[in-house]
């Protein structure tokens, strides 16, 4: 009994927290990357650049903050993804997310080189281990990134 209680009394005690983040592309010869980081060194799983909204700060705003100070990669938000959440022992975690076209330089290199373990483009086709709540975000990156690639170009 003793147990439920304890687990009841830390589900109120998490905070509700929003981030945000993108999933940077760019076009290669005849192919799409897209830009991940690795959180930790002792991590064998991959992610989208995201973080926590400042106080006053758009979702928008904040995607464009997070993915520059974790990638070092400028970008512009082009498509809106279906947000995700998750829970971990702290707190309640939804995630907004955008497919970003880099503006500039893609040559990766954090501003908070703390905050990440290794930065990466990977072939929309050979993609590493997502973080699990993840994996939902980057599908529907990777759909509408090929779509994009098979669209018909106009001149």
């Amino acid at each position: 009994m003793k147990s439920v209680y304890l687990t009841l009394m830390n589900t109120h005690t998490k905070k509700h927290v929003t981030c945000a983040g993108c999933i940077v592309y760019r076009s290669v010869t005849s192919s799409v990357e897209v830009l991940l980081i690795k959180p930790r060194y002792d991590s064998h799983e991959w992610g989208i650049p995201k973080g926590h909204i400042d106080p006053g700060e758009s979702i928008f705003d904040c995607a464009i903050r997070e993915t520059y100070e974790e990638t070092g990669i400028m970008c512009m938000p082009e498509h809106c993804l279906e947000p995700v959440n998750t829970v971990n022992n702290k707190e309640y975690k939804r995630l907004h997310a955008f497919i970003a076209r880099h503006v500039g330089n893609t040559d990766p290199d954090p501003v908070m080189k703390q905050e990440v373990a290794d930065v990466r483009w990977f072939s929309i086709h050979t993609l590493p281990k997502i973080h699990r709540y993840q994996v939902p975000l980057v599908q529907q990156a990777v759909s509408m990134l090929v779509n994009m690639q098979d669209a018909p170009q106009q001149v």
